[in-house]
């Protein structure tokens, strides 16, 4: 590992109070969503864990969770995103060759195009994930680890973003207009997973916030109208932002 020039001395604290616009911070909070897997090697020196989705095994998740740890803490971070996801299968991923300076081969995305829920057939017999499928072992196992100051700011994912996905974005569209039931569906479906969950990550040791990750938006605009962003997204945010850790 890189000898940094200074010993971290992390303060989730100090992140809150930047968060809350309270008082001035002795430095600028750093807060990140992910890092890739070859950045976490490159800055550590040492061979990435596999990806958490293709581990098998408690001890090489534990060694997954150990390695995040030690990443976001050499850096100087005050907290990590960390958290018990759900899993949506039968997504209609895209490859292409990586061309990056730290390869990793192939990259994927989102098929913008088609996704598995594209009608009420489809919405029928889709495998939903249920809330007594998530692990929530990273998430315990992840507090007894964490260095004396560092938080963890638990993950979920976004709202808008899991229905794009299920439906791909141009069937997802074209449904606000023409099927906006199945799509009301497919929202509430999400939030049937994701309050129970939240409920639950902010009641962990070691939580010291809930951070959503979502696409809303591109350069130029949101990624749909705002008159469906109120109607759809903002409704189920507000249950989500209400699930406040009550101890820090």
């Amino acid at each position: 590992m890189i000898p940094w020039p200074w010993k971290p001395e992390p303060d989730y604290r100090r992140l809150l109070a930047a968060l809350h616009r309270k008082g001035d911070p002795a430095r600028v909070p750093f807060l990140e969503l992910f890092a890739d897997l070859e950045m976490i090697q490159a800055i550590l020196e040492e061979p990435p864990v596999p990806p958490k989705d293709k581990i098998k095994d408690r001890e090489t998740l534990e060694r997954w969770v150990d390695q995040r740890i030690r990443f976001w803490h050499c850096l100087g971070y005050d907290a990590f995103w960390h958290g018990a996801t759900l899993q949506w299968s039968k997504l209609l991923p895209l490859e292409s060759a990586d061309t990056a300076a730290l390869t990793r081969e192939k990259r994927t995305w989102v098929n913008e195009k088609a996704g598995v829920v594209s009608s009420w057939a489809d919405f029928e017999r889709y495998p939903w994930p249920t809330y007594d499928q998530v692990d929530f072992y990273p998430m315990e196992y992840a507090a007894r680890r964490l260095p004396e100051g560092m938080g963890i700011v638990a993950q979920i994912s976004g709202i808008l973003e899991p229905v794009m996905w299920l439906m791909g974005y141009e069937t997802f569209a074209v449904a606000l207009y023409e099927q906006p039931d199945l799509v009301e569906a497919v929202f509430s479906r999400i939030e049937s997973l994701y309050v129970p969950l939240a409920a639950a990550l902010v009641e962990m040791d070691g939580v010291v916030g809930l951070w959503m990750g979502d696409d809303m938006g591109f350069k130029t605009g949101p990624m749909i109208a705002p008159k469906h962003l109120r109607k759809y997204v903002f409704p189920l945010q507000i249950p989500l932002r209400g699930h406040l850790k009550r101890k820090t």
